[in-house]
């Protein structure tokens, strides 16, 4: 029942970590504070630690197959090395809390329904 608790002063470190990027824009005259971002990572650290309590033994795991060594490390190595690659393949998120800011962002010149390639040039290059 350890569980709990940790997963609350988790996502409460987090919520203030994510107050704390926030205001720090303020001082950088480009970046701005939005609300939607705190939402967006808060309901990420949410997220996160959902992700953990259904798969964090398994990656646990993983990760001590992996410093043991062998053939089992190795297997165990590329699981987690493709599991990242995907992750960070992924990225940059870009989370939206609203049905305004989707109908936006679709129609911006650079989106598809699916694909955002104003970002990178093309969906080839995008891909």
């Amino acid at each position: 029942m350890r569980a709990v608790p940790a997963s609350v002063l988790a996502w409460t470190l987090s919520a203030l970590l994510a107050i704390a990027v926030e205001f720090t824009q303020l001082f950088f005259p480009p970046r701005t504070v939005s609300l939607n971002d705190l939402l967006a990572e808060w309901i990420g650290a949410g997220l996160g630690i959902a992700l953990w309590h259904s798969a964090g033994e398994r990656l646990a795991e993983l990760w001590n197959d992996v410093q043991r060594g062998g053939q089992r490390g190795g297997r165990a190595l590329i699981a987690l090395y493709s599991a990242a690659y995907v992750g960070f393949g992924l990225f940059p998120y870009d989370f939206l809390v609203s049905a305004t800011e989707l109908a936006q962002k679709l129609a911006s010149p650079g989106s598809s329904a699916f694909l955002f390639t104003e970002s990178c040039g093309s969906g080839l290059s995008c891909a």
